[in-house]
């Protein structure tokens, strides 16, 4: 069975959680064995991954942050630190990592701004996710490692300017539901349908 492994990294922000899930649902729906990585870069050089499966996962997407866990890791900046970090994911068998980092951060803020403030600004991020969206992302991002040059640190980079138009528009509906639930119950409170 092919092993898959999930970890977050930089702050803890909104959607985290809802994106380990979502990894580690599809990742068993396609045929993984999906572990999670604890406390980020610094768990992965350590070797500290937990099996996950999906009730690992129930529960936890209207949780802040990340049921992971993340830390700064300084020795990833230096290629002994990446060395050890694939020694490990080989020496665990795992073929496949997926890194939750700051495009959720930065497409769950977009959202997030555009949801509660509406009209032009809305308007106009919304066009701007599209934009994004209408790239195809893999082109993109080898267009980002190109243009930046080949490093761990640039394809998170390229990595997260592919995937923050996403997060934008789950976190912008899930706003835009809720004002309009708030919208309906208030009304149905002061007698009008």
């Amino acid at each position: 069975m092919k092993r898959l492994a999930v970890l977050t990294s930089g702050g803890d922000a909104p959607g985290m959680n809802a994106a380990i899930r979502a990894v580690v649902r599809m990742g068993v729906a396609r045929g993984f064995k999906v572990f999670g990585v604890r406390r980020g870069y610094t768990g992965l050089i350590a070797g500290e991954f937990v099996p996950l499966g999906p009730r690992d996962v129930g529960g936890i997407i209207h949780l802040g942050g990340t049921m992971l866990g993340t830390t700064r890791c300084e020795q990833l900046r230096t290629e002994r630190g990446c060395n050890s970090a694939l020694a490990v994911l080989q020496n665990n068998g795992i073929s496949a990592l997926i890194v939750i980092a700051s495009g959720v951060v930065i497409g769950g803020l977009i959202g997030l701004v555009a949801g509660a403030t509406g009209g032009w600004v809305d308007g106009a991020l919304m066009r701007i996710t599209d934009l994004f969206l209408a790239l195809p992302g893999p082109i993109l991002a080898i267009a980002v490692v190109a243009a930046l040059g080949p490093s761990l640190k640039h394809t998170l980079i390229a990595v997260a300017i592919v995937w923050w138009p996403f997060y934008a528009r789950i976190v912008r509906g899930g706003h835009a539901f809720a004002r309009r639930v708030v919208a309906e119950l208030s009304a149905k409170n002061v007698g009008q349908q």
